[in-house]
Order: structure tokens, then sequence, then C-alpha cells
């Protein structure tokens, strides 16, 4: 994810192509602000992050960049898109050293 969306994949226009953005709300990934060629804008705790979801049947996928600072997060699981955002949400937290440890983690369902 970092290499695309810093250019070392698609040229430029590519990339303003897939980072051109239409409305797209989706009541089943309700963060999603956007959505452009293959890539979705979500918003989760207040951060803008770009990437894509996917899900096969009792799996769920969520690669996100986020642009500044820059990271990636990927998560993997068996839990659904919805579920795997709060994962994602504390993972971000860890990332941008926010997270409360004396909270648990867990997941909805």
């Amino acid at each position: 994810m970092n290499d695309l969306f810093n250019g070392r994949i698609l040229d430029e226009s590519a990339l303003d192509a897939i980072r051109t953005f239409v409305d797209a709300p989706d009541e089943d990934v309700t963060m999603q602000v956007e959505y452009g060629l293959g890539i979705r804008h979500l918003r989760i705790d207040r951060e803008d992050l770009y990437g894509h979801t996917g899900t096969i049947s009792r799996y769920s996928a969520n690669a996100m960049h986020h642009d500044d600072p820059e990271y990636t997060i990927a998560v993997l699981s068996n839990v659904s898109t919805i579920g795997q955002t709060g994962i994602y949400g504390a993972l971000q937290r860890i990332t941008l050293e926010e997270y409360d440890w004396s909270e648990s983690l867990t997941a909805e369902s």
C-alpha cells in the first residue's frame, strides 16, 4: 500500500484518477466517506484512511493507508468488516501512541 500511494506502482495521473472520489455512503461500512476507483475513503477515529476492504464467507480483510503521518495497517480476520474497524481503530491508536492500555481490545461481531 505504501508503494501504491507513494507513486512507485502507478504514475501520478493514474494515482490521481483512483483518488478522485465520489460521495458513496455504505450502510454496511458506515465509516466510509467516499469511494474512488477501487479505493475506499474511510474515517476511523477522526483519521482519513484510503484503501480497500473485502469479504468472503466468514472472513474479511481491511488494508488502509494514512497519508500524514504515513502508515498502513492491514487486518485479516474472521470478524465482519464493521467489527474489523474497531480492531483497526485500536491498532491505529497504538500506531499514533494514543491507545489506552487500560481498556480491553474487543471486536464487535
